[in-house]
């Protein structure tokens, strides 16, 4: 996982990537090529994401998985996007959650992870 940087314009905001126009262009050739091109968005994103909110650790070991799936022959390029299409996504919606919750980061530790209160 690369290092996490506060810089701003480094921030992967997954609501702008057109899904079914990188699935499109995914299924025109170059399938290895869009498929890295995916991980790597969704790479820092996730590192910042589990830096703001440790209980979002989930999703980090979820994602080495299917790249370790991937890498050992397990899953074919055409299964490994698809898996990480349905990942950005879900992704996406967690990125979401708070700011439809109207709740800071801190706010959402806590109700991710309520033995975090009683402590």
């Amino acid at each position: 996982m690369p290092p996490v940087s506060n810089d701003p314009r480094r921030y992967i905001d997954l609501s702008q990537i057109d899904f079914e126009a990188l699935k499109d262009h995914f299924d025109k050739g170059r399938k290895n090529i869009e498929a890295e091109k995916l991980r790597a968005k969704l790479t820092p994103k996730l590192a910042l994401m589990v830096k703001l909110n440790r209980t979002r650790i989930d999703f980090l070991a979820e994602f080495q998985k299917m790249i370790d799936e991937y890498n050992a022959g397990s899953s074919n390029v055409e299964t490994f996007f698809a898996k990480l299409m349905s990942f950005a996504k879900k992704l996406n919606d967690e990125d979401k959650r708070g700011r439809s919750e109207q709740l800071t980061e801190e706010e959402l530790v806590m109700i991710s992870s309520p033995s975090l209160i009683s402590r």
